[in-house]
């Protein structure tokens, strides 16, 4: 069929379509409804092209047909509605639709995707006074039929359209049911074809639509993982992602307190009475303070004190508490070019298998979440360790009970059969990070402490309980915010905004103490394809509710449900250290979902 070319007129006659009760049928069940009319939205295509028409466009519910004979437009239409009605009778009432059908002959003008003029606006009109699958034509195209042998025509006198000036008079086209039976046996042959690809025999149409829609809805989830997958790669999700953690690992349940760990405290009263600058103590009052705690026969003692300030680089007193007793290790500070820091030398008098690095690593949005166990410093640093002090605490602790320290062939720790899971560049939700020699750090709970604690004064006083030390891990540090040594964690947006850094060595301690002796979880991640295919996965769950669900709210009850199964499922995976990629999956579901509710609008 031939037309004019864009914005030009024509005289034509336009075919309008419609289905009967349409809101109402689907407001029962819309998917199931969509399908029947994608199925009878081919018939009608098929036989349009067959009388050398042309569908304009799709009104959801029914369909534009332009032809360039009036005749040809109304033979059209009689065909459809005979073959609609033929296929009905074999067809379960819930799976038939009824068409209404307006024609009307006048002037229209093109687009390239659409047609208008009042020609248009009349066959729209018309159709609403077609009967439940008739036809109804104007007298414009009565004239052109007329003679026309083939059809039954019945007048039905004038009417008042909406939108319309003047009354019409309009026409019905009967169609006998003998008329039905000769044109379905004449179309048997030539509808076979279509029949074979789109049936309408009575079966379930949503598995004739889910046919021919399950491919995009494939590769829609397909592509909505990828681009979710690659935006994750490159960093994009790190911020939401460290902020859902953040979340999680607060609802954690509360932990009780590790009995083998005390840290002495100082504070600001005491660095008033016993202190000589705002980082430490001075020498007599540590030298007291060793000399206690020696009595109370503490397992090993960290002495997370700087004995000068960071300005000068290392004490020139030697303790002789120091020298005496193995078990104290004391700290050092790796230096850092790129914050101007020149790093602080160990307490004078301990050996460097005694001292360890009291660094710490910040994410880039200022929260403290890993713990760096080891590295290598330059030959020219004033700390020259290869141990975190933590480490250095959890290790002397745990050989006493028999426990040795190895690094593993893919260079992880390993304390008796615990392997300590180190990070990755792309490691849970940290993409593209610095992660050498590092792990996250399973605080224990929202705890300030996560063992018990005495301060400076009560210990110098003599006014500790009989045991408060003996067989413990004992840390010894400044808590006052003034030092500097305050850091925020995964629990800084709850009642503690930030912790001092001695609290921190405590919890990394007791998180490799209950690690090695009590079995509690490390955090750890999957490989990278694993993710993967979990978020394919969830893509899956996505396509599933599409297809299932049967209107807007049941697909957003359907994304309701599956969201809070996926944030249930992270979060009960977390409490035993799983850190599962819970925003990317989110997005993931967000988008497939999405993707159905605007093909459905469509």
């Amino acid at each position: 069929m031939t037309f004019l070319n864009r914005g030009s007129k024509s005289l034509a006659a336009i075919l309008f379509s419609d289905v009967e009760s349409f809101t109402s049928r689907m407001a029962e069940n819309e998917s199931h409804v969509l399908a029947l009319v994608q199925r009878d939205f081919q018939c009608m295509t098929e036989l349009c092209q067959h009388f050398d028409g042309r569908v304009i466009k799709s009104t959801g519910d029914g369909l534009i047909m332009c032809f360039n004979s009036a005749e040809k437009a109304v033979l059209c239409a009689v065909q459809i509605q005979a073959q609609l009605m033929a296929d009905a009778k074999r067809l379960a009432a819930e799976d038939v639709l009824r068409h209404r059908i307006g024609i009307h002959l006048g002037e229209i003008t093109f687009t390239s995707n659409d047609v208008m003029g009042s020609g248009v606006n009349i066959a729209a009109r018309l159709q609403g006074q077609a009967p439940s699958g008739g036809i109804c034509i104007s007298q414009t195209v009565y004239d052109v039929i007329k003679s026309n042998s083939a059809v039954s025509i019945k007048a039905i006198g004038e009417k008042q359209l909406k939108g319309i000036k003047e009354p019409m008079v309009l026409y019905h086209i009967d169609l006998p049911e003998e008329t039905v039976k000769k044109i379905a046996q004449e179309n048997q042959e030539r509808t076979i074809s279509a029949k074979q690809k789109y049936p309408l025999a009575k079966q379930d149409s949503n598995v004739v639509q889910s046919s021919r829609s399950l491919p995009k809805v494939l590769l829609t989830s397909l592509i909505v993982t990828g681009l979710i997958t690659a935006l994750r790669y490159l960093g994009v999700l790190q911020p939401l992602e460290l902020w859902a953690f953040n979340q999680m690992m607060q609802l954690r349940p509360t932990e009780s307190l590790d009995k083998r760990i005390t840290v002495i405290t100082i504070d600001d009263d005491d660095r008033r009475i016993y202190g000589d600058n705002i980082y430490s103590i001075s020498d007599e009052s540590l030298e007291k303070l060793l000399t206690i705690l020696e009595k109370h026969k503490p397992r090993v003692i960290g002495l997370d004190l700087y004995r000068d300030s960071p300005e000068k680089t290392s004490s020139t007193v030697v303790s002789p508490s120091l020298q005496r007793m193995s078990n104290v290790v004391g700290i050092c500070k790796i230096s850092d070019p790129t914050v101007g820091s020149a790093g602080i030398a160990p307490p004078q008098g301990l050996p460097s298998k005694r001292v360890g690095f009291s660094d710490f690593i910040e994410d880039i949005d200022g929260v403290l979440r890993r713990q760096i166990l080891a590295l290598k410093p330059d030959a020219a640093d004033p700390c020259q360790t290869s141990y975190a002090l933590s480490v250095l605490l959890a290790f002397q602790y745990l050989k006493v009970d028999g426990f040795n320290l190895k690094w593993t062939s893919d260079q992880q720790l390993q304390i008796g059969s615990v392997i300590f899971p180190k990070l990755r560049s792309h490691f849970g939700g940290y993409q593209g990070i610095n992660a050498t020699n590092q792990i996250l750090i399973n605080f224990r709970s929202q705890l300030l402490n996560p063992g018990s604690q005495i301060t400076l004064t009560q210990v110098l006083t003599g006014n500790v309980s009989k045991g408060a030390f003996e067989d413990r891990v004992v840390l010894i540090g400044v808590v006052s915010p003034q030092n500097g040594d305050q850091w925020k964690t995964v629990y800084s947006w709850q009642n503690i905004k930030t912790i001092p850094g001695v609290m921190v060595h405590a919890h990394v301690v007791s998180q490799m103490l209950s690690a090695v002796k009590d079995n509690r979880p490390l955090i750890w991640a999957w490989p990278q394809w694993i993710d993967v295919l979990w978020l394919l996965g969830w893509g899956g769950i996505g396509m599933l509710i599409v297809r299932l669900g049967q209107s807007f709210i049941w697909l957003g009850v359907g994304l309701g449900i599956a969201s809070l199964t996926l944030y249930s499922t992270c979060f009960l995976v977390l409490t035993i250290g799983g850190w599962l990629p819970f925003i990317p999956s989110m997005l993931v579901l967000i988008g497939v979902i999405s993707w159905g509710m605007i093909a459905r609008i469509r």
